[in-house]
This record gives structure tokens, sequence and C-alpha cells, in this order.
């Protein structure tokens, strides 16, 4: 909980809460990222601990209590604390908020090895994402089992907690509002950033996420990002589901940065089509080459190729 109440002091300024201009420093956006990761560590395994203490070790079967007392084991990763809490102990956990909270983990690496990449929009949004879910989690599935006499410390960092969350979330929903007429009119084209979780990456040039201002130099860098988070998305629903591949050749463009992807700001936000991400050329029923690339082939069905194999079979003529 001292964890949590370091992240929001960081990330919140509790002497001018409404002063949209003033911005968390470098500096408090390094602690609110290290600290929240150490926060959803701690708290997830804490969970794990109250069902047994073996499950918190990587390697139940070879657990030793006298070493465990001590502090002399190695834990289990995040992915595996949030697979024994979901396979184990039948937790059912928000698929949106795991990606977040996975999200967080990578983050937290980018920021030990490279320094801080993020810009301060993108840390908050992703931060309060993971508040949010850890609140849940410490209400819905923690708290229940703690001890009577810490409940009250528990109840008591939640509130000042959930206070100034609301502050965050509060300016983000403002700030996502003051870029609705902006994103309304490339709603067809916009998806959910890689980088914050906004729906606010809008497709063809320039490449950019409208809220957090993350720019990528073409559209196959912003697919590759894309596809990861949503690898992470459906490996937190069914690990099969990246058996497919995520990455096509555009037959608009023929740059390899067609996505499958969903469109949140449309009438039909749960609606899967292709997008891709460099020309933002939508397709919404395409047929497939032999090599296993995606064609065209809407207004002339004999085509059975692709542009790449097309231009393979001009070069060998």
């Amino acid at each position: 909980m001292d964890y949590l109440d370091s992240v929001v002091s960081h990330l919140s300024n509790d002497e001018e809460p409404d002063d949209r201009d003033s911005h968390p420093t470098p500096r408090d956006l390094k602690y609110a990222v290290l600290h929240l990761q150490a926060a959803t560590e701690v708290l997830l395994k804490a969970r794990l601990q109250q069902a047994h203490w073996t499950l918190v070790v990587k390697d139940p079967g070879r657990a030793s209590h006298q070493k465990f007392t001590s502090g002399d084991f190695l834990s289990c990763g995040t992915d595996e604390t949030l697979e024994r809490l979901r396979n184990i102990l039948g937790l059912e956990l928000d698929a949106q908020q795991l990606e977040a909270v996975r999200k967080l983990g990578k983050t937290r690496n980018a920021l030990q090895h490279y320094g801080l990449t993020q810009s301060a929009h993108a840390v908050e949004a992703q931060t309060a994402t993971v508040l949010d879910f850890l609140l849940t989690f410490i209400n819905e599935h923690l708290r229940p089992h703690v001890p009577a006499a810490e409940q009250a410390l528990v109840d008591a960092g939640m509130e000042g907690i959930r206070h100034r969350l609301h502050t965050m979330t509060r300016l983000i929903a403002t700030r996502m509002a003051g870029l609705r007429e902006t994103l309304d009119a490339c709603a067809e084209t916009t998806v959910h950033c890689p980088e914050c979780g906004m729906a606010a990456l809008a497709a063809s040039a320039p490449i950019s996420c409208r809220f957090c201002y993350r720019q990528w130099s073409d559209g196959e860098a912003a697919a590759e990002d894309y596809v990861w988070a949503a690898m992470v998305r459906n490996v937190a629903k069914d690990p099969h589901d990246n058996e497919t591949p995520p990455i096509h050749w555009c037959p608009a463009c023929s740059a390899p940065a067609l996505v499958k992807a969903t469109c949140p700001l449309t009438e039909a936000p749960d609606y899967a089509i292709h997008l891709c991400l460099g020309c933002a050329a939508v397709f919404d029923r395409l047929g497939y080459c032999h090599c296993g690339g995606l064609l065209d082939n809407r207004f002339d069905k004999t085509v059975d190729f692709c542009l790449d194999c097309a231009k393979r079979m001009a070069t060998k003529c």
C-alpha cells in the first residue's frame, strides 16, 4: 500500500489538482513506474501466499519453507503469477487490465536499461489503468483474507489512493474529450495505442497517437508495436489466438503494415477489419494467396496471388 501511495504522490499534483498544464517531472515518472511495478508484484503474490506459500516460489516442487521464510528463494514472474491466480485460485481477471499489467513490466524493463522513453501522458494513462485494477484486486481478492487488525490500514490506504486516482482519471477523460473532434474525423482508422492504451492511434502519415504523442517512423514499425500489444491481450484470453500471422503485406501500398484490428471509436467497436497502419487502407474481406499472404480480390475473383508474389513472377519472366 505504501508503494501505491508513492505512485499517486509522484503523479498527482496535490497543491494544484486542477492545473492541466502541470506535469510530473521525469524523476516522478521514473519512480511512479518502478514503485507501481513493485506494488503489483507484491500484491499479486500476496494473494498467492494467502492460498499457500509454495505458490510464490518459481519451482514449487523444490520449495524449502526454511529458505522461503528467510527470503532465500526465487519467486515466479509476473506472467506466471497471473496464470497461477487464474488457473489455480480460479480468479476472474479482466483481460484489458492484464494487458496493462504486462505492459507495465515492459515499461519498467525499458526504464531500467534505456531510461524513461515514454511521455508523461502515456505513463499517466497506463498507471491509471493498473491502479484501477489493483484497487479492485485488493478489495475483491486480497482484503477478505487479510487479518482483521490490518483491514483498517488497508482501507485507509485505499481511500487516499482512490481519491487521487479519481483526479488522474478525470484529467485523462478531459484530455480525451478535447481530442474528440480530431479523432472523430479519422475514427474509421483509429485504434488503441500500444504505448498508452488509449483509443487515439490514427493510421496514415503522420502515424502517431494523438493522446501521448508517440510517433512511428513508418507503418511497419507501428504494426510491430500494435500486434505486440494485441498478442499480450490474446495471451490473457487464449494463448492459441497468437497462432495466426499478425502482420501482412498491404494490397494497397505493398508495405508490411496490414494488421487485424478493431476501431473503438466507430459504431461497431468490436468488428474486426484489416487496417494498414501505413496508408490507412481498410479491408473487411480479403482472400489468401498461396504463400499465406492476403490479397484484395473483391473485384476480380480470378486473382489468386498477392502483389509480392506477382513481383517475384514478373522478375522470373
